[in-house]
Order: C-alpha cells, then sequence, then structure tokens
C-alpha cells in the first residue's frame, strides 16, 4: 500500500496532501494492528514461560507418579494373594 502510494505520488497520479492523508490512514491501521500484536504477544509469553504453573504442573506430575507406583504396588499384592489362594486351592 505505502509504495503503491509513493509510486502514485512519484507519477502524479495524486497529490502530496492526498498521500499524506492517505499514509496517515494506513498508519493508524498500522499502530492499531501493532497494539494487538504486543497484547498477544505478552499474553503468549505469560502463559508460556509461568513459573508458577510451571511449579503446579511438577508438583502434580511428581504426585501422580507416586498415585500410579502406589497402584502397581496394589496390582502386584492382589496378584500374589490371588496366586497364593490358587496354590492352596481355595479358589
Amino acid at each position: 500500500m505505502i509504495i503503491r502510494l509513493k509510486l502514485d505520488l512519484l507519477f502524479n497520479f495524486i497529490s502530496e496532501d492526498q498521500v499524506v492523508k492517505k499514509f496517515q490512514e494506513v498508519k493508524k491501521k498500522l499502530d492499531k494492528d501493532l497494539k494487538i500484536y504486543e497484547e498477544l504477544s505478552g499474553e503468549m509469553v505469560n502463559i508460556s514461560d509461568n513459573k508458577i504453573l510451571k511449579t503446579e504442573i511438577e508438583r502434580k506430575q511428581i504426585i501422580l507418579q507416586m498415585n500410579i507406583e502406589e497402584i502397581r504396588k496394589l496390582v502386584n499384592n492382589f496378584d500374589n494373594i490371588i496366586q497364593n489362594l490358587t496354590e492352596k486351592g481355595l479358589i
């Protein structure tokens, strides 16, 4: 858009005042888009680099691993009990 305005001015298709006016319109839109981009970029950084969230995730992963290990122990214990009862002919 800016290049087109520059060429229109260069070849006298439009006046300098018109180019300045159109450039200011384009600049306002670009400034608005830049502001939106900066806000979204900041939000992305806050989400992806959130130390509190990372700490909470790590804590929950540890708890999950502990629960998985406890379940494995219970399953093994259950298997042993079933095997003992089977060997004794109670099942």
